[in-house]
């Protein structure tokens, strides 16, 4: 099970951009990205787990 609400902290989520791979430990959480925007780890089943907006 996922947990949306898990945030990343500041320093693990502001190293990602949309599109990169993320680890399954991040499934489920959000931040934000070196540009400040809101970030998320999502399983896609077409692409993998990717980091997104």
């Amino acid at each position: 099970m996922h947990n949306a609400s898990r945030l990343l902290s500041r320093e693990d989520a502001y190293c990602y951009k949309g599109g990169q791979i993320c680890r399954k430990a991040d499934v489920g959480t959000s931040g934000r990205d070196a540009d400040g925007r809101t970030i998320h780890c999502r399983d896609d089943d077409s692409v993998g787990r990717r980091w997104g907006y």
